[in-house]
């Protein structure tokens, strides 16, 4: 990283800094390593017959492919064409979905949010609390419990396409 630093506002796009990468990979890899007394490119010409092929589909089961969604206003993500609620204090942050079987789970970082099971979901899925605290930072701030209650049972009757699944103690 230091030889890089050298750079510094010398380039104009990501493909001038491309450049500049590619020729530094070429110069370390071809200096002597004091230690080993040859260049790393030397050492691989010689080691190369003796490294053992790995098999991917092993690792498969250890990778689960995540991408991520940024939070709504309305403190909800949407995946695959399906809106998932998540604590409202997630509100403009980016979460990470990782799909496995027929559940999603959402990560902030590295800390775990909540899962859904993606063959029950409807269009717009909450998890109670999320959509207790979402009431509760907008429209209803001042309500009490036994209120928002009330309005959860008559939003679930009222609307279709719409999940509030209690919340799973894991979480």
């Amino acid at each position: 990283m230091d030889r890089l630093k050298a750079y510094n506002n010398e380039f104009d796009s990501i493909y001038d800094l491309y450049v500049i990468i590619e020729q530094l990979n070429k110069e370390i890899n071809n200096e002597i390593v004091q230690g080993l007394g040859e260049t790393p490119n030397e050492r691989f010409k010689r080691e190369k017959s003796t490294l053992a092929k790995v098999n991917l589909d092993l690792l498969e089961p250890y990778y689960i492919p995540t991408k991520e969604y940024k939070v709504s206003n309305e403190s909800m993500i949407t995946y695959k064409s399906k809106k998932y609620s998540v604590p409202p204090y997630l509100i403009g942050k980016s979460v990470t979905v990782k799909e496995v079987d027929t559940s999603i789970y959402i990560y902030y970082n590295t800390d775990f949010i909540c899962w859904y099971n993606t063959y029950e979901s409807l269009r717009f899925n909450y998890k109670e609390s999320h959509y207790k605290n979402i009431l509760k930072q907008d429209a209803f701030k001042n309500a009490t419990d036994d209120e928002i209650e009330e309005q959860v049972r008559k939003n679930l009757n009222s609307m279709d396409n719409i999940n509030i699944e209690k919340d799973d103690k894991n979480e």
